[in-house]
């Protein structure tokens, strides 16, 4: 029976992810923006996603902790206002660096 190489799945802000075996030094990670930014019906004029930060670190020899938020300013805040972090979605997909 062959093993699995590859694992994908949805992840949020601050989730850590578990390497499948082994340790991290046998796997790599991309991690993808899913859903980032807000929706405000009706003022999508004066709205602003600011910045997107989207990202896998490792926090041990086990696993990732992923960072995906989103920087956005609505209608109800100043124009050149600084905006507020939001926690977001993303997807990723680990895949075995080499098989045995």
């Amino acid at each position: 029976m062959a093993k699995q190489i590859a694992f994908a799945g949805r992840c949020s802000d601050g989730d850590s992810l578990a390497v499948p075996e082994g340790t991290v030094d046998n796997w790599v990670i991309i991690v993808s923006p899913e859903a980032m930014g807000r929706n405000e019906d009706g003022s999508e004029g004066d709205n602003a996603l600011l910045r997107f930060e989207c990202s896998a670190v490792v926090e041990g020899p086990y696993g990732w902790t992923v960072t995906a938020r989103s920087k956005f300013r609505g209608m109800n805040e100043p124009p050149g206002g600084s905006g507020t972090w939001h926690p977001s979605s993303a997807t990723y997909l680990i895949v075995r660096k080499q098989l045995d």
